[in-house]
């Protein structure tokens, strides 16, 4: 191998004899030195804030009023109910983003997860959670609870200023969304053909079981994906832009950057800032585009004198929308 090329893992690696629908063990080599670390943060951080959830977010049970109530009959008191509550994990494999689900018991006996009456779609992943204790054979317990789709976590407050005309009785949550519980990983030396200091990552992935390790990571790698390709949608149409200029005629010059043009230190900065960096950039822009960017008149000048110094203006029209990149 060329020293000066970088190694392309084929393949994610995966430890089969580990792996169960809420673990996981990844392997993902060979990477460049510093890179296990840097791929590993950036796949930890969205594996543990962005992977889409459902948690419940709101429950109501007849006869309370507020969530630091006892109620007669049940031998749990409302905070330790909504801990129980909170702990239930959820699956919904519908396109709603909000369910209401129902809880209903009467006599002695205890409730479960498994007790809740779940609408098509929905799937309780833990159905053995206990939720409450009825000690006597007359009470009567009736519970709405609200679940919702979500990602990473969201706190009482704000699940409530969403919200600010719920009715009376209404309990807010706060909302587990992250069906990933926990990522942990290590970066180890390996060899790759003759050389020895290249690294490899290895993922632990801990889900609740609403989603599998395997797809977590897949998800994952997806999101940071659909917030680089923008970057690389930037220099893809910049090139159309190149392409499009020279079948005008307009060739020379346009590829210099815009530190090679004499133009004030004030204006670079703004174009810096407007991800303005070779001249094609600046060109398929009108003076009043520039002059609204905060570049002064007389700026303007001096960097219209620049251009027209290698045969180039301001306001080519290529047939591509500029509008859309700026910062």
């Amino acid at each position: 191998m060329n020293p000066r090329q970088l190694p392309i893992p084929s393949q994610l690696e995966v430890n089969k004899e580990k792996l169960t629908d809420t673990y996981g063990e990844f392997v993902y080599s060979p990477l460049p030195r510093g890179w296990a670390w840097t791929i590993g943060t950036m796949l930890r951080r969205i594996l543990m804030s962005s992977i889409e959830g459902c948690a419940p977010t709101e429950m109501r049970i007849d006869g309370v009023q507020h969530e630091f109530s006892t109620i007669d009959g049940v031998l749990e008191d409302v905070p330790t109910i909504v801990m129980y509550v909170k702990k239930l994990r959820f699956r919904m494999n519908t396109r709603n983003t909000t369910e209401m689900l129902y809880l209903h018991g009467r006599g002695k006996k205890q409730l479960f997860g498994k007790d809740i009456s779940l609408p098509p779609g929905i799937e309780l992943m833990n159905p053995d959670q206990l939720i409450l204790t009825i000690t006597d054979d007359v009470t009567n317990i009736n519970m709405e609870i609200k679940i919702e789709k979500g990602r990473g976590w969201e706190s009482q407050e704000m699940v409530k200023h969403r919200n600010p005309h719920a009715i009376v009785g209404t309990i807010t949550l706060d909302a587990f969304y992250s069906p990933v519980r926990r990522v942990d990983f290590e970066v180890d030396n390996v060899r790759f053909e003759e050389f020895t200091d290249f690294e490899k990552l290895i993922l632990k992935i801990t889900t609740d079981g609403t989603i599998k390790p395997e797809e977590a990571i897949v998800e994952a790698a997806k999101l940071g994906k659909l917030y680089l390709s923008p970057i690389i949608e930037r220099e893809e149409k910049s090139n159309g832009n190149i392409d499009s200029l020279r079948l005008l005629g307009v060739s020379e010059g346009v590829d210099l950057s815009i530190e090679e043009i004499k133009i004030p230190e004030t204006v670079r900065k703004i174009l810096r800032a407007r991800g303005k960096t070779y001249v094609r950039d600046i060109i398929v822009h009108t003076e009043d585009e520039i002059l609204s960017w905060g570049v002064k008149p007389r700026s303007l000048k001096s960097l219209k004198n620049a251009l027209e110094k290698r045969g180039l203006k301001l306001g080519i029209n290529v047939g591509i929308e500029e509008g859309n990149n700026e910062a």
